[in-house]
């Protein structure tokens, strides 16, 4: 493994394009208007919360009170501004 030399001028600078690079990455994902008719599938909701696909399925899609899914050429979506709602309960306290 490679230890990081904080003297080295051209490692920061690599490290330093990588990071931008990945920030980068992160706006470009997350800067999309949330409309209401803005659609998200169970990978989105693990995207955005941060959590395993399984989990979404498993548990969250499973909970009580979650958004319905809206079946779309035979696939499951969710309406981001539902799913985000019921994140934003949960937060309260209400799902444990």
């Amino acid at each position: 493994m490679h230890e990081f030399n904080p003297t080295n001028p051209a490692e920061m600078a690599e490290n330093l394009l990588k990071f931008n690079r990945m920030i980068a990455n992160l706006l470009e994902k997350h800067s999309g208007t949330i409309t209401d008719h803005t659609l998200w599938s169970d990978h989105d909701i693990a995207d955005h919360i941060g959590i395993k696909v399984s989990a979404v399925r498993n548990r969250y899609c499973k909970a009580p009170g979650f958004p319905s899914p809206v079946a779309i050429e035979g696939t499951k979506r969710y309406y981001a501004k539902e799913v985000l709602a019921w994140i934003r309960a949960q937060r309260q306290g209400a799902f444990r």
